[in-house]
C-alpha cells in the first residue's frame, strides 16, 4: 500500500515539472527597452531626414532667387530708367527755358533735313558718328548694353520742334563701358567727310542728373 502511494506522488511530481518547463518565458525588461530604442532611433533618422532635405529646398530656393534678384539690380538700363529720365528732361528744361520731346528709332526728329536718329545709328546710317575727331559707333540698346567699344544709345531728346534756329540742342544719352554719357550735336549742315559731330556735354546738371539715374542715385 506504501509502495503504491509512493509511486502515484512520484508521478504527479514529473507530471507537475513537465508542464513548469513547456510554458513560453516572458521577455526580459532589457529586451523590450531595446526595442523602444530602436523605434526611436529609426523616427529620429527620418524626422532628421526630413528636416534636412526641406533646408536644402529652401536654401536652394534663397540661392535662386538672390541670383535672380543680382540680374535686376545689375542692368544698367530699363523703363523706369527711361521715365526717371523723361520727368527730369522736363523740369531740367523748364530752368533752361527749353522744351524737349523724346525721339527713339523709328520716331525721329527731323533735324535740319535728318531724321535722326535713323540716319546715325542702325541699317539706314548714312552718316560718319564722330566724337572729338574720333569716330565712334552707336547702338541702340534697351538694356544700356552694347558691343565692345560701340556706345549703347539708350535715348535721344531734342527740342528742334520747339526752340527757333540755331539754338536748336540734339542730346544722346549713352553709356560707354559702364559710364553715362551725355554727347551734344547742333551740327547745321552737311561736310565732304559726311561727318556728324558730337561732343560731351558741358552741363554738369544734365550730366549728373543721367549718371545718377542709371547709377540709381535718384530719389
Amino acid at each position: 500500500m506504501k509502495k503504491g502511494l509512493t509511486i502515484s506522488l512520484l508521478v504527479s511530481m514529473l507530471l507537475l515539472a513537465g508542464c513548469q518547463s513547456g510554458e513560453e518565458p516572458e521577455a526580459s525588461p532589457n529586451e523590450n527597452t531595446s526595442t523602444a530604442s530602436t523605434s526611436l532611433v529609426e523616427s529620429e533618422t527620418v524626422e532628421s531626414t526630413s528636416q534636412s532635405t526641406t533646408e536644402n529646398t529652401t536654401s536652394s530656393n534663397t540661392t535662386e532667387s538672390t541670383s535672380s534678384s543680382s540680374e535686376v539690380e545689375e542692368r544698367l538700363w530699363d523703363t523706369d530708367k527711361a521715365q526717371s529720365l523723361d520727368t527730369f528732361m522736363t523740369d531740367w528744361g523748364e530752368t533752361m527755358d527749353q522744351e524737349y520731346k523724346e525721339y527713339s528709332q523709328g520716331n525721329n526728329v527731323d533735324w535740319y533735313g535728318e531724321q535722326i536718329p535713323d540716319e546715325l545709328v542702325g541699317e539706314k546710317k548714312d552718316w560718319n558718328t564722330v566724337l572729338e575727331e574720333e569716330p565712334i559707333d552707336f547702338e541702340w540698346s534697351e538694356n544700356g548694353e552694347a558691343s565692345e567699344d560701340a556706345y549703347a544709345l539708350v535715348a535721344v531728346y531734342s527740342d528742334a520742334d520747339t526752340q527757333e534756329y540755331p539754338d536748336q540742342h540734339l542730346y544722346f544719352f549713352a553709356i560707354y563701358d559702364g559710364e553715362p554719357k551725355v554727347l551734344i550735336s547742333q551740327q547745321t549742315q552737311g561736310n565732304a567727310e559726311n561727318n556728324f559731330y558730337f561732343s560731351e556735354t558741358d552741363n554738369e546738371e544734365l550730366q549728373d542728373g543721367f549718371s545718377d539715374i542709371v547709377n540709381d542715385d535718384r530719389i
